[in-house]
């Protein structure tokens, strides 16, 4: 009875994902955001501190939601996230600023675990972060692109950055496959400790 309850639990803990924020705290600043991080993969996402006396002039300083550290698209140029697995993820929504323009054009392109795609187009300002909601599944990469926009008066530089904060990501769920095999494995374990070679 024992082995049934711990094999339905391991089955329902594997079966059940769990919301993570992604709050860029304690990742190295002014550095590409490694591959990996918080169960995904990044490209041309940069970090920095919001704080400093340069950023202050700027929408980075607006742009914080928890913390100090924001995410940013190096150069304006387009920057993406992707699955580190087959197994994909799912995006809910993530709190997007415009770095240096006013009326700042983001375009979020999303591909689907099979190949179809979507894609949402949203706006942004300096002055404070949009919660912008995606509510995809089943992802395997999202590229976001930015453009146009009016720089804003009285900012130390210019530019199509625009800065991420709080991105509220599901890891992937074990392919329903892999799972059987971990409780078989659960369930052989079982039979051998019980017959006392453990």
């Amino acid at each position: 009875m024992k082995k049934i309850a711990l094999a339905a639990l391991l089955a329902a803990s594997f079966g059940m994902a769990h919301a993570d924020v992604i709050t860029f705290e304690g990742v190295a600043t002014s550095a590409p955001i490694a591959a990996g991080y918080g169960g995904l993969d990044w490209s041309n996402f940069y970090t920095l501190n919001a704080m400093p006396a340069y950023y202050g002039h700027s929408g980075y300083i607006n742009a914080t939601v928890s913390g100090t550290t924001v995410a940013f698209n190096s150069g304006g140029s387009a920057a993406s996230i992707s699955a580190t697995s087959a197994a994909g993820f799912d995006l809910t929504d993530g709190f997007f600023t415009a770095a240096w323009n006013n009326g700042l054009n983001i375009n979020a392109d999303a591909t689907f675990e099979d190949g179809t795609k979507a894609s949402k187009h949203f706006v942004v300002d300096t002055s404070r972060p949009s919660d912008v909601f995606f509510n995809w599944t089943d992802l395997s990469s999202v590229r976001f692109t930015s453009f146009g926009g009016t720089p804003q008066a009285g900012f130390s530089g210019g530019g199509t950055q625009f800065a991420l904060d709080n991105l509220n990501t599901t890891p992937a769920v074990p392919e329903p496959a892999n799972v059987a095999l971990l409780l078989a494995g659960v369930g052989l374990m079982a039979v051998v400790a019980r017959r006392g070679s453990i």
